[in-house]
């Protein structure tokens, strides 16, 4: 079966990803709290911690990831001044 040029761009599309600010919104947790957890993920791996992918210098959270570890889909608050918009 061939695949249609829409779902092969919606597979190559790059994954929606957050930053440590948005994840401390989420979790209500502060900044060394967040990359503390985001580092135990990294060690040891799913079940403890964040979920993360480092990137670089950078730690990035898949939002389908975060999505997954709260049991919900994300709603940030509005004062998260990054330039992006959420429902």
């Amino acid at each position: 079966m061939e695949k249609t040029s829409d779902s092969i761009e919606a597979q190559l599309a790059p994954a929606r990803c957050l930053t440590v600010k948005e994840v401390m919104a989420i979790y209500q947790v502060s900044r060394c709290t967040a990359y503390t957890q985001a580092a135990r993920y990294l060690e040891r791996g799913p079940g403890f911690g964040i979920p993360c992918i480092k990137i670089g210098g950078s730690l990035r959270f898949p939002t389908a990831w975060i999505e997954e570890h709260i049991g919900r889909p994300i709603g940030l608050p509005n004062d998260v001044d990054d330039g992006l918009s959420f429902s």
